[in-house]
């Protein structure tokens, strides 16, 4: 028999930086329980981009299209719900399984199935030996890394909700009519490292007890293209050859400690592994460097204030190191790419907290050359052969209000911007009249006003 009890269990949202409760159903010997947590976020965007950036969608290929009467959505919503069931033999040990789902969603998994599970892992505890999880989940990052956008209020600041209102940062115009292909992977958006991107992977993470302080956390991915549930494993679209990268480790170690009232952190995660290499459907194959990659981050709280900064190298992690053509004849890099290819990025957070009152700045500054970005034919688009780096800015300011116990209103704003000097081989002109064979870059504001509802 179940009995129902309301935990006021504390943990991070994206939209808000107040505490939400769990609903927590526990077995009267206390030793298995179900908890369940869940938010709603209703938001009202406004948005201002450059020139045919205003007018492109996508469509059911994931391609970008123009629209010339595009309408945009004047509503926005999210939602989740999240199940941890959890069984306790003794007082050192439990173990259970954890599953949030999308219950509003048009996300697709690889093979065009409806993925209405998010996150999914089994996992194993005990205050000696530490914790162990496997599945559909986040790396070790997830509990050990200092985030600066963690601080952020809103839906997220530089790592929230406003890539969703804005298709493309940058484009190669082609043919008559134009038409475009998406370059936005050519730069470095996230404020992690790759194998920490790939959030829903499927793989295994182990993290130590806290030691005064000390935390450790190793994870081991096979492949960071097998991302969701069965429906994924199983694709055909997922091969040996690819943009992802197998038999990744990722490492993560944080020491805390509190000084004079003043709280301060640092963390290092480290990336390796293996770079798939990129076929054309009937072109080259492009051998990728192998994936070696570091992000330290310090942070500092104090009496409401919250601080941190992070910087994350790169280096030539998934960048070109060679290429042949379909008779395994070599073709030159520098075809694709000039000068030696170096990515890396940094980001900031602030965030004060007042009673019933939050307000937050994030901002990531990111340079790149050398990533693969493809066109809607799966070829690899020219970009780099000026040597000229592809930079990115985002900064975001939010505020939020605590109405209610598990009900908050907040106003986002974000300012976004990417760059590229203009070269004799790649040449960028303005959004507003793109030409054929040239590139187009896209900056703009994205403001997000709304509720989060959250147990």
């Amino acid at each position: 028999m179940l009995k129902k009890t309301l935990l006021a269990t504390t943990f991070i949202v994206a939209s808000s930086s107040i505490a939400y409760a769990e609903v927590s159903f526990n077995a009267e010997n206390d030793k298995t329980s179900l908890n369940i947590g869940g938010s709603l976020t209703v938001t009202s965007p406004a948005v201002t981009q450059t020139g045919q950036f205003k007018k492109l969608g996508r469509n059911q290929n994931g391609n970008i299209i123009v629209n010339e009467n595009l309408s945009f959505n004047k509503f926005a919503v999210s939602a989740n719900l999240s199940f941890d069931v959890n069984f306790k033999p003794d007082e050192d040990s439990c173990y259970g399984f954890f599953t949030k789902l999308n219950t509003i969603t048009s996300a697709l998994t690889a093979s065009g199935n409806p993925e209405h599970s998010d996150k999914t892992m089994i996992y194993l505890e005990n205050k000696t030996f530490g914790r162990l999880e496997a599945g559909s989940h986040n790396s070790a990052y997830d509990r050990i890394k200092i985030a600066p956008s963690a601080l952020a209020i809103g839906t997220g600041g530089i790592d929230g909700d406003l890539y969703n209102f804005f298709i493309s940062g940058a484009f190669l115009a082609k043919n008559n009519p134009l038409t475009y292909s998406n370059a936005s992977c050519a730069f470095h958006t996230s404020v992690n490292l790759p194998a920490s991107d790939a959030t829903r992977a499927n793989k295994i993470t182990y993290y130590t007890p806290n030691y005064n302080g000390l935390a450790i956390g190793l994870s081991f991915t096979p492949d960071t293209e097998h991302q969701g549930t069965i429906f994924d494993v199983t694709s055909g679209q997922i091969g040996k050859k690819g943009l992802g990268y197998t038999d990744t480790i990722e490492t993560a170690i944080r020491y805390e400690a509190t000084t004079n009232d003043v709280n301060h952190g640092l963390s290092l995660v480290g990336n390796f592994g293996k770079s798939k290499d990129y076929q054309e459907p009937n072109g080259n194959t492009f051998k990728r460097n192998n994936l070696m990659a570091f992000e330290v981050a310090t942070s500092l709280a104090f009496k409401g204030f919250k601080l941190a900064a992070a910087y994350g190298y790169l280096g030539k992690s998934g960048t070109i190191k060679s290429i042949t053509d379909n008779n395994n004849h070599g073709v030159a890099v520098t075809d694709y790419l000039k000068g030696k290819p170096a990515n890396d990025f940094y980001s900031l957070g602030a965030a004060y907290e007042s009673n019933k009152v939050g307000t937050s700045v994030t901002y990531l500054n990111s340079s790149a050359l050398g990533l693969l970005a493809k066109d809607e034919g799966q070829n690899i688009i020219k970009l780099d052969q000026d040597g000229n780096k592809n930079r990115f800015q985002a900064l975001s300011v939010g505020v939020s209000y605590k109405i209610f116990e598990n009900l908050a209103a907040f106003v986002e704003y974000a300012h976004f911007q990417y760059t590229k000097k203009s070269g004799a081989s790649v040449g960028v002109v303005p959004a507003y009249r793109p030409i054929t064979n040239k590139f187009s870059l896209n900056k703009g504001n994205v403001v997000l006003a709304g509720l989060k509802v959250g147990f």
